[in-house]
């Protein structure tokens, strides 16, 4: 990957993170007044936005979604033995 690409996919990157900071934050801000509450559901609601969209555009973490699947299958027993 050339230089360039690799400063835009990081910007890019950045870009997505900081809509789903903002967006998760802005919704349960509305929803909710108390500020650990919001502090503790924003982080819930931003987890979920981030997990959505790295599973629909795998690219974002340099991945495809049959390595992603893998991983999830792993992350999954690994709970399951413990």
């Amino acid at each position: 990957m050339s230089f360039k690409k690799m400063i835009i996919h990081q910007i890019f990157v950045i870009c997505i993170i900081f809509l789903s900071m903002s967006g998760a934050s802005t919704m349960v801000n509305l929803i909710i007044n108390n500020k650990i509450l919001v502090f503790i559901f924003s982080g819930i609601v931003y987890l979920l936005f981030l997990s959505i969209i790295v599973y629909i555009f795998p690219f974002i973490i340099s991945s495809d979604r049959k390595e992603n699947k893998e991983k999830f299958v792993y992350f999954i027993k690994f709970i399951n033995l413990n």
